[in-house]
């Protein structure tokens, strides 16, 4: 779809005056979803994306009123990577945005960090934009395909589409585009609407350009964490951290662990523990009432939730923990049987080590296993 800048400007010029329509997603249940939905179903790499119509005024409205502030970029060339990023300290981030996007959540994915990918997901009016961040070594290109190891994803490049800031990127199928943007690391950004052609043309090419020139990479503030958790066995280590950013800063959301080193989270074979936080004022999700078995942890009252039909699944969530709503659930992917959710290696025993610290960020920790 070619964008005619005549035809726009008196488009603009009609609404000027005309009050925004209303958005089409509930963004604070968004974000609910992304904590709670997380649960049964895990939006990979490569998740596909839908741009309504009033993104695409968006843009216009933003290519047609001047260029926005040149966003903090370091060179990607001084960029000093490892090959594996931190889980606990956010590695990129967006710089510009259309206006009306703002980072959150979106039909169960959120904003994450594991040490193979960092995904960002920005969300406007029912659209939503993700960008996976890679580093080196998980990401090649060979023969027309950009293959990634860290979720075992294959995107064909369809064509050379404008370097990135001074570096190679290439259009790829599934509305998609993807630049070198260090050595051997690459990010990958989905942008998709049912009406736009692919490569896009116009007003939008520039958009997802100027979008993807934005992001911002380097080691930001550390995550600090509503609390602490010891006495796990050794073979546990997290494996991902999803976070919201309320404030703009990046704030924990979902605590990922599993129980065997060098796997990722979803990987078969996997026992994978997840703990929710949140204030225990916070209204956009609750316990389960009327269901489950009424337990104790650290003398405060909380639900067991388990089936026995399927035992892979146990959960325990804590209403109001010292001013916190907590909820921890326990995966189980292995084939030998799951053990008593009640025993001692089952959810309950795991909610038992943790150590809420309170809802006042002041208090958090940038420790939070130990």
């Amino acid at each position: 779809m070619t964008v005619d800048e005549t035809a726009a400007r008196a488009l603009l010029s009609r609404l000027a005056d005309t009050e925004p329509p209303p958005a089409r997603i509930d963004l604070d249940a968004a974000m609910a979803a992304g904590r709670r939905g997380r649960r049964w179903r895990r939006l990979r790499a490569g998740g596909s994306v839908l741009l309504a119509a009033g993104a695409a005024v968006a843009v216009v409205v933003a290519l047609l009123t001047g260029p926005a502030p040149r966003p903090d970029h370091r060179p990607a060339a001084s960029i000093d990577l490892s090959g594996r990023f931190s889980l606990l300290v956010p590695y990129a981030s967006f710089g510009w945005l259309p206006p009306g996007f703002r980072e959150g959540a979106a039909g169960g994915t959120t904003p994450r960090t594991t040490s193979e990918q960092v995904l960002l997901v920005a969300v406007s009016h029912g659209a939503f934009i993700e960008a996976q961040v890679y580093p080196p070594g998980i990401c090649h290109l060979t023969r027309r395909v950009l293959a990634c190891s860290a979720f075992n994803t294959t995107q064909p490049v369809r064509s050379r589409a404008p370097d990135v800031r001074g570096h190679q990127a290439y259009w790829l199928a599934g509305a998609t585009l993807a630049w070198e943007y260090s050595p051997g690391a690459w990010s990958v950004l989905n942008w998709t609407d049912a009406n736009l052609p692919w490569p896009p043309t116009g007003a939008e090419r520039a958009a997802v350009l100027r979008t993807a020139a934005g992001i911002r990479y380097g080691q930001g503030a550390p995550l600090r964490f509503p609390f602490w958790i010891s006495g796990l066995p050794a073979a546990w280590h997290i494996s991902e951290v999803d976070y919201g950013l309320p404030a703009g800063r990046p704030v924990p959301q979902t605590l990922h662990l599993g129980d065997r080193p060098g796997l990722d989270v979803g990987q078969s074979g996997v026992d994978d523990l997840q703990v929710y936080t949140a204030a225990a004022t916070d209204r956009s999700w609750s316990c389960p009432r009327g269901t489950g078995q009424h337990v104790t942890v650290d003398g405060v009252a909380a639900i067991l939730e388990y089936s026995p039909k399927a035992s892979e699944y146990q959960s325990v969530c804590v209403p109001d923990w010292h001013g916190l709503r907590v909820e921890v659930v326990l995966t189980f992917r292995q084939a030998a049987p799951a053990p008593a959710p009640a025993g001692p290696h089952g959810v309950l025993a795991y909610a038992r080590l943790l150590h809420p610290l309170g809802p006042s960020p002041a208090n958090w920790t940038t420790r939070p296993l130990r």
